[in-house]
């Protein structure tokens, strides 16, 4: 019998890789082994909801693509354990996977294998990267990577994959497993029943819709449309020396040149970066984030006097000392990035702060966010 992608998967996470999983998040090895019972065929679930549709199949392969392209990810798993890159990498699979779920899903692989809500979702960011890999293979081995052979090969094993999703999660992602055996042959029998009836129904729904959408109209008379949203607006100012910027309105950018303006305000005075991001799994900033950068030298140029620290700040999730490594690390490329435009280095100090110093809880995904973060403090000015 062909083996099946959890079959496939198991056999890369095998008891060495197991135990080397379980060691790196500071779990026992039979609560880890019970976790990934859940995790593998959860991640596929999702995967294969992901791949229901065109356009989410070629987000999916986007996400498989970005995988082969950090290397042989599936031969240096190991290895890679613990790593800020992998699990900044698995981080952004769950989102495309589960997208608001990804707590609900952490939850319930959580209760299944008794294990804390931040190891499991550490546990699922850490195998996401593995599972996508060997999805690729297949489809490497199969005739090459594209939305359609992804979609026939994850849409094949469906059943298989609904079968051992854990009961907690069956409910949450069992709707992408359409066409299950005998329970989808008696859905296809009752929906034509219920087709036929709904025919013979359909003049008095209309009758009654009409109804009730004119005694909506005619009881809510002042009702308005939803407020749709617009983007903060954009501040232009002025500079020692002429400069003039263009900054969105309470933005890092915004705060400091306000406050290196007024002249009164003591230092140290911190600010926290609101739109700095890195390419993933690296230390590039991002094209949007290097216009930060830029901004930020403007405005550092107008004002010579004035020194920053740099802090580089991470979530809880992962080995602490890599992530102090990659704090580190990105909070060097900033610097590198104002040097690049002319500010003399001794005016910058970096620091890679790690998970020392949480904003909010590392529980949720939302507390992860805002504790990766990176920070500007004025040290003089």
């Amino acid at each position: 019998m062909a083996s099946t992608l959890v079959d496939l998967i198991k056999a890369e996470l095998g008891p060495d890789l197991t135990n080397q999983l379980a060691s790196s998040l500071g779990l026992d090895p039979s609560n880890t082994r019970r976790a990934l019972e859940g995790i593998v065929p959860a991640l596929l679930a999702g995967a294969a909801q992901t791949a229901a549709t065109q356009g989410g199949a070629e987000r999916l392969l986007n996400l498989i693509r970005e995988v082969i392209g950090q290397g042989n990810i599936l031969g240096n798993f190991g290895s890679l354990l613990g790593s800020g890159s992998l699990l900044e990498l698995g981080r952004t699979i769950l989102s495309g996977l589960f997208g608001s779920r990804v707590d609900t899903v952490s939850s319930a692989i959580a209760t299944q294998a008794g294990i804390r809500g931040s190891s499991a979702s550490s546990m699922l960011a850490s195998v996401a990267p593995l599972v996508l890999g060997v999805v690729g293979r297949q489809l490497s081995q199969k005739g090459g990577l594209s939305a359609g052979a992804l979609g026939e090969l994850l849409g094949s094993e469906r059943g298989a994959i609904a079968s051992l999703l854990p009961p907690g999660l069956s409910s949450v992602l069992g709707g992408a497993l359409p066409g299950l055996g005998t329970a989808a042959r008696a859905g296809a029998d009752a929906a034509a029943a219920g087709s036929s009836m709904l025919r013979r129904l359909l003049p008095a729904l209309v009758a009654v819709g009409a109804a009730l959408i004119l005694w909506s109209l005619v009881r809510s008379p002042e009702r308005q449309p939803p407020a749709v949203s617009s983007p903060p607006p954009l501040s232009s100012l002025s500079l020692p020396g002429g400069a003039q910027i263009s900054v969105r309105a309470n933005s890092i950018n915004d705060q400091l040149a306000r406050f290196l303006a007024n002249g009164t305000g003591s230092v140290p005075k911190r600010f926290v970066f609101d739109d700095l991001n890195f390419e993933l799994g690296s230390t590039q900033p991002t094209a949007a984030s290097l216009a930060t950068i830029d901004t930020l030298a403007v405005i550092l140029r107008a004002y010579p006097s004035t020194a920053i620290l740099l802090e580089g700040h991470t979530d809880s999730t992962g080995d602490a000392a890599a992530n102090k490594q990659l704090s580190q690390a990105r909070a060097d490329a900033v610097k590198a990035g104002l040097v690049r435009s002319g500010i003399d280095a001794s005016r910058i100090q970096t620091s890679g702060v790690g998970s020392d110093q949480p904003l909010a809880s590392n529980e949720t995904e939302e507390g992860r966010a805002q504790n990766r973060r990176t920070e500007l403090v004025v040290t003089a000015r």
